[in-house]
């Protein structure tokens, strides 16, 4: 007896058309293939994005992070002669199965189709070149300038012909990432944009961490390290004045900076995407943090947050759209070498992450995320108290509506607070929060915004 018949009835609808497969003309099959595929995909993407915000699925994180780290504890107190499973390798092979599903997946679907076998074998060659090497990100032309450890200041050449502007732009990007997107490929650099108007561009590389800086604050970056980038760039610049962009978390540590040097000789602030208020409730990260063991999972690692955990949280954020479709969305334009160009290049920077300092993680994780201390203004780096109001620079705030990372209410309710005289607070329609820089539509509204604000 038929106890589920909607779903029978759901499997009748489908399998009648597999079940005549033999009798359907090859292209109308793959047709019929391939918008069955691309819905199982959606359905899955909107099934995963509704319970990845939910406090089931954070308390799920939770566990399943504390029985890694018990298992690790285990392994060590009874088998420490057995080396640990490395996360890249289980991450590598990972990356592969997906990888190779579907890429064995299209290759099907293009046979079904009838396509010529020698183009399918061609694609299938630039598929394997495309996942397994890198794309030459940041070309443009720059010199290092000043190197403290492991962070480095560069500057840009100056382009022939082109006179340059008054105030240095100073680019600050986010602690977990190299700051390269700012310069991924000739055409969509946005290094390339600015300097081909005459700004002098500096850009800060935080470098990779090591657990000998491990005790590194938010305060380091923002109060030591940032003041002596600072003061070279005025000297190198020969101007007393500066602006400066900061992007995701290096925002942040801008507005820090901004805040408690006011009269260093900061001119123009952009905030691209910043975290600056943590009070919604469905902050997605803050669900989850709420049941991670940050401590243990810091002590565990050498008091590092390791890359490959900044990278699982991202990828989770949006499973499927990281996982499946941008794979799927690549082999349907493989043999468009301008989409396919950033495809790669973009992969490339996004598989960069950094390690994290543990000091500066911890400050992230209950100061900010579960304590919302900077907006509150009860923040602390050291004996200074960072607060918005005390900001003097004109500041352009930039939201990128469609940000899952740093959604926009993070700024929305954080920009009345800020000091300035002068403030403007935009919206990039359909933009994320890499996309806003380097998507579609960041040569038309993005940049010119930046640079308008920037020049006036």
């Amino acid at each position: 007896m038929n106890t589920h018949p909607s779903i029978e009835g759901e499997r009748t609808t489908v399998m009648l058309p597999l079940l005549k497969a033999n009798c359907m003309h090859p292209v109308d099959a793959y047709e019929f293939l391939h918008r069955h595929s691309q819905q199982e995909v959606e359905k899955a993407a909107t099934a995963a994005n509704n319970i990845i915000g939910t406090d089931y699925f954070a308390r799920l994180c939770g566990q399943m992070v504390s029985a890694s780290l018990d298992a690790e504890d285990f392994r060590r107190a009874f088998m420490p002669f057995m080396p640990r499973v490395s996360h890249s390798v289980v991450k590598s092979y990972n990356d592969q199965m997906v990888q190779l599903t579907a890429q064995n997946w299209n290759v099907y679907l293009d046979a079904v189709r009838g396509e010529n076998s020698t183009k399918t074998e061609k694609r299938v060659e630039t598929w394997k070149r495309v996942l397994n090497t890198r794309y030459p990100i940041a070309q443009t032309q720059n010199e290092v300038v000043w190197e403290k450890g492991v962070v480095k200041l560069l500057r840009y050449a100056a382009v022939a012909g082109v006179k340059r502007k008054g105030d240095p732009l100073l680019l600050n990007f986010a602690i977990m990432n190299t700051p390269w997107v700012f310069d991924l490929y000739p055409g969509n650099s946005f290094v390339e944009y600015m300097i081909a108007r005459g700004h002098d561009v500096f850009l800060i590389d935080w470098g990779t961490p090591t657990t000998a800086e491990k005790d590194w604050t938010l305060g380091t970056y923002a109060l030591q390290h940032l003041p002596e980038i600072v003061e070279e760039v005025k000297r190198l610049s020969g101007s007393n004045t500066f602006n400066m962009l900061g992007w995701c978390l290096g925002a942040l540590i801008a507005s820090f900076y901004a805040s408690l040097r006011p009269k260093d000789g900061i001119k123009k602030l952009v905030l691209l995407t910043a975290p600056l208020d943590f009070s919604d409730e469905n902050l997605v990260f803050t669900k989850w943090l709420r049941h991670i063991p940050v401590k243990r999972l810091l002590a565990q690692n050498g008091g590092m947050m390791p890359a490959h955990m900044i990278d699982a949280g991202a990828m989770m954020l949006k499973p499927i759209d990281n996982g499946i479709r941008k794979y799927l969305a690549m082999w349907s334009r493989i043999d468009d070498p301008k989409f396919l160009e950033g495809w790669w290049a973009l992969n490339t920077w996004v598989e960069m992450i950094v390690p994290i300092c543990g000091g500066a993680y911890e400050q992230v994780v209950f100061n900010m995320y579960l304590g919302n201390e900077f907006t509150a203004g009860t923040f602390m780096l050291g004996n200074e108290n960072p607060n918005l109001a005390t900001i003097e620079a004109d500041v352009l705030g930039i939201i990128a509506e469609a940000d899952h990372i740093t959604p926009p209410s993070q700024m929305e309710r954080a920009f009345p607070l800020i000091g300035s005289k002068k403030k403007k607070l935009i919206r990039i329609p359909g933009a994320g929060h890499i996309g806003v820089m380097v998507g579609g539509g960041a040569q038309s509204k993005t940049w010119p915004e930046i640079e308008r604000h920037l020049s006036n």
